[in-house]
């Protein structure tokens, strides 16, 4: 029996849409699934943040008692001279 063309096409159409429909559900788990891993990762990003920002805190107090040690240094040496 032969089919007709209004029932080719429309089987047509659902082989066209139905690997839209699954690569957007394979698509949508795959950016869930990211997401899920991301989240833990950026929390770390914070963190680490967090932690540079004080050792740019640190390194910045460091550079104020090298330069006071360097005036130390000059008036001791005057006086030495």
């Amino acid at each position: 029996m032969a089919r007709s063309p209004r029932h080719i096409q429309s089987t047509k159409r659902k082989e066209i849409i139905s690997p839209y429909i699954q690569s957007r559900t394979v698509l949508t788990r795959g950016n869930y699934q990211l997401s899920i891993i991301n989240y833990p990762l950026s929390i770390i990003n914070y963190q680490l943040s967090i932690i540079h920002y004080q050792l740019s805190i640190i390194n910045y107090q460091l550079s104020i008692i090298n330069y006071q040690l360097s005036i130390i240094n000059y008036q001791l040496s005057i006086i030495h001279y």
